[in-house]
Order: structure tokens, then sequence, then C-alpha cells
């Protein structure tokens, strides 16, 4: 098949949507699919600057592509079989009423949801506005679609709570198979007698690096603790200040693949604090190298589902019951060694391969009704 992929950053790897469209082209590709890209720096496709919040979405690290002319997108969309956009940005608005003007099979994805938005503007726990939001997105853009993309079923059931009556095809966006146990791997000495926490993902106020922070206090292990923040984002400074009372100051950094999945390894648990996640991929990787999670039951977070144990689950925005779990597996290391084990097993369903397979089973299904 030959497909376009229409997303507005595809070339900078500091996203998760970003990491979820590279990951994927590159599996079909390798599959024998023909993946084009229309997004910024393909096609004279340029950068969007916008106005008064240009700082705070560059250091959510994204960007938005500038929407050009209608002939570049009918260039680009001319030999597509589908045309798969992957956000509900101007960008992607204005390809999706190209691509069905040409009449071309369109799929769209849900890989951003409004509290990823409301958060960022203060106002992530204001219904009102994150429920405006679904009806922006489905008004614009959405409507037009017949098929989406869910990469969770949490996702997919909002999207039928807020009057979605298209077809939802819930696909996890898979793990890459370059995340697996490195059973032989040892803990570096600078962490040697530290009981290290890992948490992944952007530095943003939904993300709830704070939780963890707040957390160590009454863990009986705080003098213990090291956290390593694997990531970047505007809650940055924030969290620095926040951390300054700890006795081991966390350690910030934005880190390449080889480098989390050490990280995933040898980590004594992975931590995951989210109030709003469309899957949580980070989290999938962990357990994926066999890390043992401790996730929030936030409702708007589908990481959840991931938890094979009561005890990897903590109350959403309570750093005391997140400090009683954490302290548990800390108490408990062989039945902790036991559920690497287990954890590892449980997510090899999501392999990106698998993901993938089930991904072009969705684009046949679509051709074939098109067609029809």
């Amino acid at each position: 098949m030959k497909i376009v992929y229409v997303i507005d950053q595809f070339d900078n790897l500091n996203n998760g949507t970003t990491a979820t469209a590279q990951r994927s082209a590159e599996c079909l590709r390798n599959l024998g699919h023909e993946i084009s890209i229309c997004a910024i720096n393909s096609n004279n496709v340029e950068k969007q600057h916008v106005p008064i919040f240009q700082d705070l979405i560059e250091k959510q690290g994204f960007a938005f592509a500038k929407i050009p002319e209608d002939e570049v997108f009918r260039d680009i969309f001319a030999d597509a079989d589908l045309v798969h956009f992957f956000l509900a940005s101007p960008f992607c608005i204005s390809g999706a009423k190209v691509a069905r003007s040409m009449n071309k099979p369109m799929l769209a994805a849900f890989h951003v949801q409004p509290k990823n938005i409301s958060y960022s503007l203060k106002l992530g726990t204001v219904d009102r506005f994150n429920d405006r939001l679904y009806s922006l997105f489905h008004r614009t853009f959405y409507k037009y679609f017949d098929y989406i993309h869910c990469p969770s079923q949490m996702i997919a059931d909002e999207l039928k709570r807020h009057g979605y009556k298209q077809e939802l095809a819930v696909i996890s966006n898979g793990v890459n198979e370059f995340y697996h146990p490195l059973p032989d791997i040892k803990k570096p000495d600078a962490y040697n007698g530290k009981i290290l926490l890992l948490m992944v993902g952007r530095l943003s106020g939904e993300k709830r690096q704070d939780l963890l922070v707040d957390a160590i206090p009454y863990s009986k292990y705080q003098d213990k603790i090291q956290v390593i923040f694997a990531g970047a984002g505007p809650q940055d400074n924030a969290l620095k200040e926040l951390s300054k009372s700890l006795k081991n100051p966390p350690v910030f950094g934005f880190y390449h693949a080889e480098q989390l999945r050490e990280f995933y390894n040898f980590c004594d648990l992975y931590i995951h604090c989210a109030d709003a996640e469309v899957e949580g991929i980070s989290c999938l990787e962990a357990i994926t190298c066999g890390a043992v999670p401790v996730i929030s039951d936030a409702p708007y977070s589908a990481s959840s589902s991931f938890a094979i144990s009561e005890k990897s689950v903590f109350k959403a925005g309570d750093p005391e019951d997140l400090a009683r779990k954490i302290d548990y597996w800390i108490d408990h290391p062989e039945e902790r060694k036991l559920y690497k084990q287990k954890y590892a097993k449980f997510a090899e369903k999501y392999k990106l391969s698998n993901c993938m397979d089930q991904m072009v089973r969705l684009y046949e299904t679509i051709l074939t009704n098109h067609k029809d």
C-alpha cells in the first residue's frame, strides 16, 4: 500500500505522537509498504509561529506546521492509497479537506486528548472546557472520517461518551522490539545503595511528576530513594524547586533510546503518575523491559490497564498511597523479582509488529469499504 502520514512534526523526536509516527512508519516500511510523510521540513512545508503561545508550545516538545496551498497536499496525496492523519491540528484539518475532495480513503488517529492541552492552560480539571474541546475536535475534524484509531479502550470510551459515532478502532501504538529485558545489566556504581525510581515523560502538568516528589517524604526509605525524571518540558524549573527538600535531588535529563532501555532494566520501580494519558508508551516500554510499575488509577489515564497486580496501582493524586505502594515493593524483593518476569511476559502482546499487523488490517478494511 501507498500511505501518506500527515502530522505537523515528524523529524524532531521530542514528543510521543512523533515517536509513534516514526516507529510505525519504519515498521510498515519493513513490511513492504510505501510510507510518505507530509510534515514540517518535507514537501516545502514550513513551521508555523504562534504568537503568545510559541514558547509554551516549544517547551511541550511540539511544533505546528504552516498550512500550505491546497496544491501541495494534492501533489502529495495524488498516488496515495490511503491518507493517515495524526492530529486535529489546523494543518491536518486543511489536509483532510483536500483528501476528502479527492475522494481518498482516510484514517484519523486520536493521540492527543483535551486534557493534554487544558493542563498547559491551567484548566485541566475544568470539565466544561475539556468537553468543549472534544466538541471542537469533532466539529472541525473528526466528523469527516468514518474510522478513528484509538490507542486505548479508555480513549475510545471517552469519544463514545462525547458523541463520536465513527467506527473506533482500538489498536495500541505498540512497543518497538528494541525494548526488552537485559538479564545481565547491573545498576551503575553511582546508584549503589540507592532505591532507584524512574519516571519517563514530558515534564508537563498532566504527567504529575510533582506527586512522586510529594510521596517520597512519606516513604520509610526516603533517605535511600533516588529519582530519575527522564524528559523535558515546561514544569522543569518548578519540579527542581519542589525537589529541593529531598535528601537526594532528582536527576533530570532527556535520554536517547539506548539509555532509556538501560534505565528501564536496572531501575527498582517505574512510576507513572499521569492524570491524563491516551495510552502511556513509556510505561509500556518499562514493563516490556521487566520493570515493575506503580501507576495512577486516574480515570482519564489509560496506563493503569497495564497493571497486573493491585500493588501496582495507587489512588490518583494521593502521594501517601503512592508511598505505600513503593514501600510494599521495596519490602518484598522476591515478589518484585517474580513480577519483573510476569510484566515482561504480559507486555509481549503489545509488540509493535503485532500492533502494526492490526493497523494493516484496519487499512485494508477502510480501502475495501471505500470501494464499496
